[in-house]
């Protein structure tokens, strides 16, 4: 499978990242909040919760690639939402490249497989890239100026009461005021995401007029 992203404003060019799908039903586990890919699904296909999860997963990757090339060309680099496609063929992936002068490319490992990630590279990207690093190099950089601006980037924080399965017939006639049973005990922690990424676990209170969540554990993703 293949999932890209271009630059729309800053500077042009963009990235692909190309993986198995074994792999990219792995990663979309990850970002729903489990290890494996569910039992019995089929593993060389995507449904359209996994595709989204992936685009999800090359969005936050890319953003954090933009706002480090944005750091040294002290410009903002925005980028277009996530491109992401099952790849048939190679002229599918061929198709996904655009006209640029320059490519590089990188392997990466996702849940233990080998991947490619291309970049897209014009030629006034590289003459930019490549004054911006000569003055970076003659200068002392103090401090940590990537976590700086990483620290700056909006993320999407909620919470999940619980998941279940039904059959779209049944959800499709669902009467108002139906009763639908998670797979959470009303003691239970809840799960807390991150931009996709399950990143806590806490309990929910309830005041007078909103509800609020106390963090009781983050996962150490080094662990994970």
């Amino acid at each position: 499978m293949g999932a890209s992203v271009a630059y729309t404003d800053g500077v042009t060019g963009g990235n692909i990242m190309i993986m198995p799908i074994t792999a990219a039903r792995t990663l979309a586990a990850r970002m729903m909040g489990m290890e494996t890919a569910e039992p019995g699904a089929d593993p060389n296909t995507l449904d359209e919760m996994e595709l989204s999860a992936i685009g999800e997963a090359m969005n936050q990757m890319m953003a954090g690639a933009a706002a480090a090339t944005g750091t040294y060309l002290d410009q903002h680099i925005d980028i277009t939402p996530p491109d992401v496609r099952v790849l048939e063929s190679s002229r599918d992936a061929t198709a996904m490249l655009h006209r640029e002068q320059h490519v590089t490319t990188v392997e990466v490992l996702v849940a233990g497989t080998s991947c490619r990630l291309v970049q897209l590279v014009p030629s006034a990207f590289v003459l930019r890239m490549a004054r911006a690093l000569e003055s970076i190099s003659s200068a002392e950089v103090e401090g940590e100026p990537l976590v700086d601006v990483l620290g700056d980037i909006p993320v999407r924080v909620w919470a999940e009461l619980g998941r279940t399965r039904m059959p779209i017939g049944r959800l499709v006639g669902m009467p108002i005021g139906e009763v639908v049973a998670l797979d959470h005990e009303i003691d239970d922690p809840i799960d807390i995401y991150v931009d996709g990424m399950w990143f806590a676990t806490g309990r929910l209170e309830t005041h007078d007029d909103h509800v609020d969540v106390t963090i009781e554990r983050v996962l150490d993703r080094a662990a994970a």
